[in-house]
């Protein structure tokens, strides 16, 4: 008993692990395609990180 629950819970964190960093792949590819659609604008610039940095913390927060 105590194997499987030992083995279940590994795969939940080794699964939680790829799920985070494909989640945090994916959230950096569309923090670099939306930078390309600001214009140059600073103030996008500055709001668009500040939602890039938030939610990665949140998924960071998450998946530690």
């Amino acid at each position: 008993m105590k194997k499987i629950l030992f083995v279940l819970t590994l795969f939940v964190v080794l699964s939680c692990d790829k799920n985070c960093d494909e989640e945090i792949k994916e959230l950096t590819e569309q923090y670099k395609k939306a930078l390309e659609y600001t214009g140059g604008s600073s103030t996008a610039v500055i709001r668009l990180t500040e939602q890039y940095n938030e939610k990665l913390a949140e998924i960071n927060k998450r998946c530690n």
